[in-house]
């Protein structure tokens, strides 16, 4: 065993004495056996490796021929197929004084490619030494000509010499002049969609007031204070519109780290939205906007068009975490963000059916590509919510309910949505691509994504001084263990160099350098800063410069050329949940306590750990340090632990040794019970989310292991609990004590007695309404149910009684999945996701209420969400809430349940939750539907259903689909009549009146309600779901309305229990189904509803007739609508009206009438 000294970059020549030298004293040690030097040495054991070496070098001397008398014979290899050590080079002398070899590798550790670049790159060092015995060891190169070639074609992008030649500004009005009618935008938060041309108009408004702010202009620095809105797209595209460059700020930093940021950037002016929590220089102008961009002053004279500036004019200014202890603000130009902007829709191609979710914060450059790429492509541009981007629930409902086509996430964040995506066992999530960047995406992360989502998977890497993505990398499902961060985009270079700033062989780990168009101007008012990571590039004669990443790289092949793999940092820099963080600014602030001397940090299980030493004689308390870092820390910058120690470990060399730090110690506190229900409450959510047996009242919850993706796991919790709080609120109280104090716990539920239904989530048997719903055949989104409510001018109650709503009642969280459009099934999800509520102030209720019941109705989607969509209408001293729910989770009593409890929610009375859930519930109609008994009713439907009764004999329909005007009849008291009796009574009559031939019996299907429950089942009558049946009666027809009276009531009388077993049977149980396939199917429908109820649902019947009733100042009114799906004629329709209409007026034997008559 040989140590080899190559200290001092010796040449090769002294390199060789050197070795000859040591080789020589040990050969007068050969004798010692190897097990008394491991035994005198001991070093720890390990089965993973040999434990003083894990490399053998064997040369022999050539061997001399083998002569055996009579035989001919040569020396032969043998394989034992086991590899002793990780490699073993086998060296031998050849006949012409050459040397030959083979390698012997573990196949653990090395794949033969690896091992043939061994081969090829030591073949080429000898023979460099070979030809320069006088080269120093730092200037031999183990490059062979094909690993060069490989370099060459791998480091350069794409090379586009007609690189940008517009800004940002010019290109966004280049498409709003292309597509000005298209959509723009889309505001998830209040349902608002701007056209092209109406962003537009509201950018040039804003640019007006800018440009009237004394200093605003090309290159001048503009401050945003605004969260993720619409107003925030507006404010950044007319910054840029007047030549300035945007700042943003996050009303959520420290208000110190905020204070350093304005008087490091000295902006000119601000935008900055009402309310918002900062407070600015009094020297700064603040131009404060609305939620739609607008200032509330004077209208400035609008700018139509872009300031003319040069292309390295600044586009945004962002500051990152300092290595100093201060932040560093990044300043990036035009050309390098247009030249992103270019490669990314020449590779992935938006276009105008695409949507791109913008849910990065502003504050960090991933959000540049997401606000500004569909804008300039004619795409939408769909805005999150404010919070939405910390919560995987919501992240999953708004790709799917806004359609959205591309989303970005950062690897921490995905795989919280795949832990929501798997937990639910959702179906795939689908959307044309995602994008990854911010950090390290693994082969786990891979794996899962293409389990459980439905699209491309593309892993992007760049840091916010290259205008944010430099290399590009698509992942496809592989079997490989690693992902790489892929190739350089156009007009970037990505160099892989020594500390000598010389190229690595593939394979061989180095510093990631960056060159092109791409790289940043540097850092704000920091000469000295830029100048170091800034560097001149020592390949190029044209004065270009190469920005140093700090990151460990290494070229590798996963068989289309070589790719970047990222290694980690080669600095204090680390990226937790894709946020940047330079562990010496954390460092320079714990020092900054008086009580501190020494401090470092460090990552450990995925968190930050603080270390510190007190002064002499002075003590330190960790929540105290917590709380002063706090200060001026951002939330994801304050260590989760403090541990105080008496000095730091150092290593050999006196330097710090930062993997001898002790474990951290959370900070220390007297364990005591719960206090109160909420302190209990909130204890049991910690501990469900940390997975923890208890969680104390004073617990940290960072401390106990958490981070940002779980707490929003706890308030997703919470809100199923009916307790409001927010991420914020973790970070800030961050124990179940201090939430208990500010949460909100909603007092909005009346809990049932009696027996309950579980309430999980899960599988939904198929009603038999949503079977006829699916042999209509049409689409079913978009249908809707949509009623009102008047509510008071109050938008906190009109929204969080949506709310109430939604978490009461199970099938308004349900979702259809379809297989080839004639396998449907429903499962509901967890209450606790976001229900967007559109807000829309009108002087004119009445008339901005049909547009709403529009927009209400065509946001439904059953298979992607919402089901439930609603429009609150504000004249500001009234309100009336639009509501639209769709046919597969609600009926007509359903209608009106959702109505009342929507009246009862808005003025802040309680909503009862029903005993019976829409899942429950289903499962017991399904169970009754298999009952033998029903099979008993089988003769009377054959009976009830045979041909000849049909009121059209077209099959399909022969023309397009038909609804009159509704008409009213004037009824008198209620005494308990059966409406729809009546009302079959005088469609029979109208039909024997206005048919020429007349069917002589007309088969009419009776909309009935299927809730009913025994003892021991959950009361199911405040149920929300799609539970009415349908119940078919043959009825006589003639212009006589005793006669047919009579028969209407004997037909209704001869109906075997209470008549849900035609539906059951037909659509549930599968033994009677086939018979129903030979029997005539209605082709007429009766319906009662209890509630105003506008139905935009497929009709698919020869004739729908729909009596709603309604108490107005007159009396009772019935008011009926008829319809066709296009088998009988408009004029044949109005005339049905009108004949029923006179016939409902007629007094029958049936014992209904109607008072016009007195």
């Amino acid at each position: 065993m040989l140590r080899t000294d190559l200290s001092g970059d010796p040449t090769v020549r002294d390199l060789l004495t050197r070795v000859r030298e040591v080789d020589l004293d040990a050969y007068a040690h050969q004798d010692l056996p190897f097990e008394v030097l491991v035994e005198r040495l001991a070093p720890a054991r390990s089965l993973a490796r040999q434990p003083l070496f894990q490399i053998m070098v064997q040369y022999r001397d050539r061997l001399d021929e083998i002569r055996m008398p009579g035989l001919d014979a040569e020396p032969v290899f043998v394989e034992t197929g086991t590899s002793k050590f990780d490699l073993t080079f086998d060296l031998a002398e050849t006949d012409d004084g050459g040397i030959r070899g083979r390698i012997e590798y573990a196949t653990d550790l090395f794949d033969r490619g690896t091992v043939d670049g061994f081969v090829q790159r030591l073949t080429a060092l000898l023979a460099e030494i070979a030809a320069n015995p006088d080269a120093s060891l730092s200037q031999l190169s183990v490059l062979t000509v094909d690993d060069r070639k490989a370099l060459v074609a791998a480091e350069l992008g794409t090379v586009r010499d007609d690189g940008p030649d517009r800004t940002v500004p010019e290109l966004f009005s280049q498409q709003v002049a292309a597509t000005p009618d298209a959509l723009a935008l889309v505001d998830d938060a209040t349902g608002r969609r701007w056209t092209y041309a109406e962003l537009d108009r509201a950018v040039a408004a804003l640019a007006g007031h800018l440009r009237a702010v004394p200093g605003v202009g090309m290159d001048a620095v503009v401050a945003v204070a605004i969260p993720r809105s619409t107003a925030l797209v507006i404010a950044l595209l007319a910054i840029h519109r007047v030549g300035a460059a945007y700042l943003p700020l996050d009303e959520n930093y420290p208000a110190e780290r905020l204070a350093y940021m304005l008087s490091d950037a000295e902006p000119v002016a601000v935008v900055a939205a009402a309310g918002v929590a900062m407070t600015f220089d009094s020297g700064v102008p603040v131009l404060e906007v609305d939620e739609s961009g607008s200032v509330g002053t004077d209208p400035a004279d609008p700018v139509a068009a872009p300031t003319v500036m040069p292309l390295d004019c600044a586009a945004y200014v962002l500051y990152t975490s300092g290595s100093t202890g201060t932040p560093k603000g990044v300043v990036v130009g035009h050309r390098a963000v247009a030249n992103r902007l270019r490669w990314m829709q020449d590779e992935y191609g938006l276009t105008a059916e695409d949507r791109v979710l913008q849910k990065t914060p502003s504050g960090f450059d991933v959000s540049v590509w997401e606000f500004f790429w569909p804008l300039i492509t004619g795409a939408t541009l769909v805005v999150a919510t404010a919070d939405g981007h910390r919560d995987p629930h919501y992240l999953r409902d708004v790709i799917a309910r806004q359609s959205i086509t591309t989303a970005h996430f950062v690897p921490s964040m995905l795989a919280a949505l795949l832990d929501v995506l798997a937990a639910e066992q959702d179906r795939a999530l689908r959307l044309t691509r995602v994008i990854c960047s911010g950090e390290a995406l693994t082969a786990d992360h891979r794996d899962r994504f293409h389990t459980l989502v439905d699209a491309e998977l593309h892993n992007l890497y760049g840091p916010t001084e290259a205008a944010v993505d430099v290399t590009a990398a698509p992942i496809p499902a592989q079997d490989i263990p690693w992902v790489p961060i892929g190739r350089p985009i156009d007009n970037t270079r990505t160099l892989v160099l020594d500390e000598r700033l010389r190229p690595v062989a593939p394979g061989v780990v180095g510093e990631l350098y960056l060159g092109g168009v791409q790289l940043a101007r540097g850092y704000h008012r920091r000469a000295g800063l830029t100048a170091g990571r800034f560097v001149a590039d020592p390949y190029s004669d044209a004065g270009e410069r190469l920005y140093r990443t700090g990151d460990l790289v290494r070229w590798r092949d996963r068989g289309a050329g070589l790719e970047l793999d990222y290694i980690g940092r080669a600095d204090g820099q680390v990226k937790l949940r894709g946020l940047r963080i330079e562990l010496g600014e954390i460092e320079a602030t714990l020092v900054a306590h008086p009580n501190v001397a020494q401090s470092a940090v460090v990552v450990r299980d995925g968190m930050l750990a603080g270390y510190v030493v007190p002064l002499s004689g002075r003590t330190v308390e960790p929540a105290d340090l917590l709380a002063h870092a706090a200060t001026s820390l951002p939330d994801h910058m304050v260590p989760v632990t403090v541990t105080v120690l008496e000095v730091l470990p150092l290593g050999p060399n006196g330097k710090l040794d930062r993997r001898a730090l002790p474990d951290p110690q959370p900070t220390a506190t007297t364990r005591r019970d719960p206090e109160t229900p909420a302190e209990a409450t909130l204890c049991e959510l910690f501990e469900e989310a940390l997975r923890l047996d208890v969680v104390g009242p004073d617990d940290d919850f960072f401390a106990l292991g958490g981070d940002s993706i779980v707490s929003m796991q706890v308030v997703t919790a919470a809100r199923r609990k009916g307790i409001e709080f927010g991420p914020r609120e973790i970070f800030r109280w961050r124990t179940p004590a201090g939430l208990a104090a500010v949460a909100q716990f909603a007092e909005t539920e009346e809990q049932p007695t009696g027996p309950v239904d579980d309430r999980e989530p899960g599988p939904v048997p198929v009603p038999p309404a949503v079977h006829a719903l699916r042999e209509i055949g049409a689409e079913p989104a978009g249908a809707a149910l949509v009623f009102a409510v008047d509510t008071p001018a109050d938008e906190e109650k009109a929204t969080g009684a949506v709310r109430t709503v939604v978490a009461a009642h199970d099938a308004l969280r349900m979702r259809l999945t379809r297989v080839a459009s004639v396998l449907w099934s429903l499962d509901t999800h967890p209450a606790g996701d976001e229900v967007p509520v559109r807000v829309v102030e009108t002087t004119d209720l009445a008339t901005a209420e049909q547009q709403a019941r529009t927009e209400a109705a065509e946001a439904l989607d059953p298979e992607a969400g919402p089901v439930l969509s609603a429009v609150w209408l504000t004249t500001g001293q009234t309100g009336r809430l639009v509501v639209a729910v769709h046919p597969i989770v609600a009926d007509g009593v359903s209608v009106g349940v959702l109505a009342a409890d929507l009246a009862a929610a808005v003025t802040g009375g309680p909503v009862a939750v029903p005993a019976a859930t829409a899942q429950g519930l289903a499962t017991r109609i399904n169970e009754r539907a298999q009952d033998p008994a029903l099979l008993g009713e089988l003769a009377h439907w054959v009976q009830v259903l045979a041909p000849g009764a049909a009121l059209s004999t077209a099959v399909l329909p022969v023309g397009d689909p038909v609804e009159i005007a509704a008409v009213e009849v004037n009824a008198g008291p209620s005494g308990g009549q059966d409406l729809a009796v009546a009302a079959v009574t005088a469609l029979a009559v109208a039909v024997g009146r206005v048919r020429e031939a007349a069917p002589a019996h007309l088969l009419v299907e009776i909309e009935r309600d299927a809730r009913e429950f025994s003892d021991g089942e959950p009361d199911c009558t405040r149920t929300v779901g799609p539970f009415a049946v349908g119940v078919p009666v043959r009825v006589p027809v003639a212009d006589d309305p005793d006669a047919v009276s009579t028969g209407v009531a004997a037909a209704v009388d001869a109906v075997p229990g209470d008549g849900s077993g035609y539906a059951l049977l037909r659509h549930l149980n599968a033994q009677a189904a086939p018979a129903f396939m030979a029997l005539a199917r209605p082709d007429v429908l009766v319906r009662i509803d209890t509630v105003p109820t506008e139905r935009r649902t497929p009709c698919g019947r020869a004739l729908e007739l729909s009596v709603r009733i309604e108490e107005k100042a007159g009396g009772r009114i019935f008011t009926a609508t008829m319809r066709s799906d296009g088998r009988i004629s408009c004029e044949e329709i109005r005339g049905l009206s009108e004949a029923w209409t006179t016939a409902m007026n007629a007094p029958v034997g049936a014992g209904f009438s109607t008072p016009s008559g007195a």
